[in-house]
């Protein structure tokens, strides 16, 4: 608690706007103490922080976690963007990943993507420029393209 509050303490101090901070704790981390994160990312929210779920789809029972946990955005794990092109398996998990924090009117990011604007993403930043991420996402769109990049896509 006392992190908590000198979180806090900084946020309210610091000349930046506070929706400009996103704070992010992995889904495992979550997932191990709910009512903690509960309380951290409640009191971080009413300062007007932003606060993330990374790593979506790596722990237990992830959607019906998803339900409790108070966070604006939800990145997708990079491991389940592997292989989409050849992986239908994939391809539909990567969708319910998308489609279960739209519902619950969150914002889904992913990592490692160039692909995702075929799975309902749009671009976030960073990644190899326009010409290279739209050739990307017309391959993936016709499941001829692969993985490759760094950047985050938003939905």
């Amino acid at each position: 608690m006392r992190l908590l509050a000198e979180i806090e303490a900084l946020v309210v101090a610091s000349a930046l706007p506070p929706g400009a901070l996103t704070f992010e704790i992995t889904e495992t981390a979550a997932i191990a103490d709910i009512a903690g994160l509960q309380l951290w990312a409640r009191r971080l929210k009413e300062l007007g922080c932003g606060f993330a779920l990374d790593d979506f789809g790596t722990g237990f029972s992830s959607f019906a976690y998803l339900q409790a946990l108070p966070v604006d955005l939800v990145k997708i794990d990079g491991s389940f963007l592997r292989d989409l092109d050849a992986n239908p398996t994939n391809r539909a998990l990567v969708r319910a990943m998308v489609a279960h924090p739209h519902a619950l009117g969150k914002t889904v990011v992913a990592e490692m993507v160039a692909v995702m604007a075929g799975l309902g993403a749009k671009p976030r930043g960073g990644g190899a420029g326009p010409g290279a991420t739209d050739q990307a996402n017309r391959q993936a769109a016709q499941g001829t393209g692969t993985v490759t990049g760094t950047s985050a896509w938003a939905s």
